[in-house]
Order: structure tokens, then sequence, then C-alpha cells
């Protein structure tokens, strides 16, 4: 993972998580301290893992950074990502968290986008799971979202 890791700022977050998580499978929500890494406030979300009577899993938005904010075009606190809207710079993103919330395994993907004339770039998204009980499930999903503006792109 360390590789593919293509921003200095999303790099130092993933080597965060990763002294954080030590030889667990992933660290605890309460350990994670935002003010560690202060230039990455802006550009981090907390998403809470909810799941139903069956254990499937669902994502709400707990916090968010104001540059998320800005390239979402609006503020999506307190929504669940599968609704419509919510996720407008990419649509893989609830089956990576689904699979993510099994087995704690972190996500990167970066790529160019074009949703609109002035949401236009290159995004770099580094998801990361946590939980509240090391031996139990991961609970929250915290996230490094980097969005570099651009002009509009033919994609």
């Amino acid at each position: 993972m360390r590789e593919t890791v293509n921003h200095p700022l999303l790099r130092q977050l993933h080597e965060y998580w990763l002294r954080l998580r030590a030889s667990r499978r992933f660290p605890l929500r309460r350990e994670f301290d935002p003010m560690a890494l202060p230039r990455l406030l802006p550009h981090l979300i907390v998403n809470e893992v909810e799941r139903d009577a069956l254990g499937k899993p669902r994502f709400r938005i707990r916090l968010e950074g104001e540059h998320v904010v800005r390239a979402r075009g609006r503020s999506a606190k307190g929504q669940y990502l599968d609704e419509p809207g919510v996720v407008v710079l990419g649509n893989d993103v609830v089956a990576a968290y689904t699979r993510m919330s099994a087995d704690a395994e972190p996500w990167y993907s970066e790529g160019n986008f074009s949703t609109e004339q002035i949401r236009s770039g290159r995004l770099h998204r580094l998801a990361l799971p946590f939980g509240t009980d090391s031996d139990g499930q991961v609970d929250f999903i915290i996230v490094g979202f980097i969005h570099e503006a651009g002009p509009p792109l033919n994609v």
C-alpha cells in the first residue's frame, strides 16, 4: 500500500495509521488524534459504520473537512453514502467501504474526474479502518480526501 499512495499528505496519514495499528488488525478510533496531522484536517472525513440486523454495513458521514465540502459542493454531514448525490466523485466508494468493513484493509484510489465544470481535476482518497474494540469490527472509516482542482476535463 505504501508504494501506491501518491500524495504526500496521504502518505503521512497512512504512516500514522500504521503506527497506531502496531500489530493489530486496525487501530482504535479513540487513538486517532486529528491534531497529529494538522495540515490534513480540512481534507478528513469520518464515516461511522452502522450495521443492520443481518450485519450489512451502511456508512454515515460524521465529520467532513472544509475542502471535502468544497469538492462535493455542499455538506453531507449526517447523511449516508448511499443517499443520492452524496458520493459525487466516484461510485465505487460504497463497495470499497463494504469490503473494508469486512477485511479491515485500507483502500486508496486516485484519478482524474469531471462531474461538472466547477468540480474537475484530480482526486486522491485514502480510507482507513478503525474500531471501538480492537478485537471487534470496523466501526469507523477515516478518509483523507485530496481534491486538486483543475480545468474541466474531457472524460
